[in-house]
Parts: structure tokens; sequence; C-alpha cells
């Protein structure tokens, strides 16, 4: 041993970063602890009242909807339920599942139709209906968007010969691509990054993809006065074309937010207990969906089913 190391300085230098590494675990604890337990307050202390909408934006009112299947859990998927989309031409749901890949078919009460595996894709997050029996699967590890079809009588699927589009990855492993859903009356496809940096996309585009004349634009959506979102994370979105509005999830902060096209907050769904007749929190959410009617599907880890019915306000 160097004999500016004496056996009592390593001991005190090692003690001394133990202690720091228990102050930064305590800290990052705090953290967590304000983003799992303390949100709803939060918001109160803010002037925001929760679940009342903030504009009078027509088409949905967050503030109405009361939870009618609370955490029915989905027989037949054991784990790893993930993304959420609902197919209009069939009335029925769409969730991604990320291990092993595959898709299911889920009835809007919550009963599994059946289980396809998904070949080609590593870690599938999030799915988005587009049209007919044409879905986009987004792959966080990859951080690649895959265009596949589901057609009523598939087992199998797969992405082989298909379209993808790599989006710029991020930072950190396991927290890129979370969520898609998109746009059919404007042609776009909405993309949320779960965390650092939290972000949203709209891509526009896609029509040409794959052809001479590619041409794509990728912007950042961003909420009106480009104010921050009081959210920890985005874990999923989807639009509701009928207002224009983006709900966006968030498993953190046990969270939907809504926004208007132009930007403003129109509503909010909290996931806590006593808020909208859950007595439970939603643990991790994972998946949202919209039909026609408005009402909201939500799916959490590892396999729980909620929904959301509107009502009177």
């Amino acid at each position: 041993m160097p004999a500016h190391l004496s056996p009592g300085r390593t001991r005190a230098t090692r003690s001394r970063f133990l202690r720091l590494t228990g102050w930064l675990l305590l800290a990052l604890a705090a953290v967590a602890v304000w983003q799992l337990q303390l949100v709803p307050l939060a918001w109160q202390i803010a002037g925001l009242q929760l679940g009342a909408p903030t504009t009078g934006t027509p088409g949905l009112d967050l503030s109405t909807h009361r939870v009618g299947i609370e955490a029915r859990p989905i027989t037949g998927l054991d784990d790893n339920t993930s993304g959420l989309t609902y197919h209009p031409g069939s009335g029925t749901l769409f969730a991604a599942i990320n291990r092993p890949a595959s898709v299911a078919e889920i009835s809007t009460s919550g009963e599994l139709l059946r289980l396809m595996p998904l070949e080609g894709v590593r870690d599938p997050e999030g799915i988005a209906h587009v049209q007919d029996d044409l879905f986009v699967v987004a792959d966080e590890r990859e951080n690649r968007l895959h265009w596949v079809r589901i057609g009523p009588e598939a087992t199998r699927l797969s992405v082989a010969g298909t379209p993808s589009l790599e989006l710029p990855a991020s930072p950190l492993r396991n927290q890129g691509i979370e969520g898609v859903s998109w746009d059919h009356a404007g042609q776009r496809l909405f993309v949320s990054q779960e965390i650092w940096p939290r972000k949203v996309w709209v891509i526009e585009g896609l029509s040409t993809l794959g052809q001479p004349d590619f041409r794509l634009s990728i912007d950042d959506w961003h909420p009106a006065g480009g104010g921050m979102v009081p959210l920890g994370d985005y874990s999923s979105l989807t639009l509701h074309e009928t207002s224009g509005q983006l709900l966006l999830v968030s498993k953190l902060s046990g969270m939907v937010l809504a926004y208007a096209a132009d930007g403003t907050l129109a509503g909010t769904l909290p996931l806590w207990p006593g808020f909208r007749g859950l007595t439970r929190r939603v643990p991790q959410a994972e998946g949202i969906a919209l039909d026609p009617a408005g009402t909201v599907y939500l799916v959490s880890e590892p396999n729980l089913f909620y929904r959301f019915d509107p009502g009177q306000p």
C-alpha cells in the first residue's frame, strides 16, 4: 500500500463515499415519492382542479369519465402488456406485448380474443391503427417504427419486408419510444419518448415512405406557450380526432392530461384512488386508447385492464 494511503484513511474515504451514496439514494427516493405520492397535492397547490375541464374544447370532457372496469386481469396475458389502440373496423382493441414480442386483440370489456407472436421487433411498446388492417408498432429497443398488417384471421405476424422508420435514439437504454397514435384526418403520426428527454414528435409525409420522392417532416410538439408539462414521463398517448385533443399518459405521475389542438390544457384524468371511482391507483399505465364514443381504455402492467366511461358533467 502506498505510504500516503494508510488503512485508517482508506476506511475514512470509504465511509465518506458510502455516506454520499446514501444521501444521493435518499434524494432520488424523495423525488420518486413526490412523483408517485404527492402529484395530486402538487396540482391542487398550483391551483388546478383535478379532473375539471380547463378549456371549453368540445368533443371530449374528461371530467365526466368514471371507471366502469377497474384492474381486470386479462386472462391469457401474464406480463408486459404495453401500448394500446382501437380498431374502428373490428370494434376491438389491439395491445403490444414486449416480452415475448407479440400483439394481442382484446375486447372492449378486457377479454383476450387472440395472441399473435410478432417477428422482427425486439421490444414492442406502442401500437397504433392506421387504416384497414395496417398498424404501426414502435420498437423501443431499436427506436424504430414498423408497419405491419394484422388481418382478421392472422395468428402470427412479421415485419419482414414492410416499411420501417428509425428515430433519434434516447441516451438511456429502455427509455425510448413508448407511445404512437395515428391522425387519420391529418395523415400524421404522434410519437412519444418516455423520459430524459420527454418529448412528443409529430411526423408527416409518411404516405411517401419507401417511394423515390420520400419526403418526411419531423417536428416537436409542445403545449401552448412552451410551458412544461407536469408529468414525470410520457408512457403513452392517443389522439381524439373529433376534438383534436392529444391525451398524454404518465405512469410515474398517475395522470392523463388532455391538450386541445391549440396546445392549451383541456382536461385531466387522475389515476389515483378516490378519483373517478377508482379504489386503487392504476399501478403502471402503459397504454391508452379511445373509441368513437369517447370511452377511455387503459392497460397497466402486468396485465390489468381499465375502462373509463363518459357520463354527464
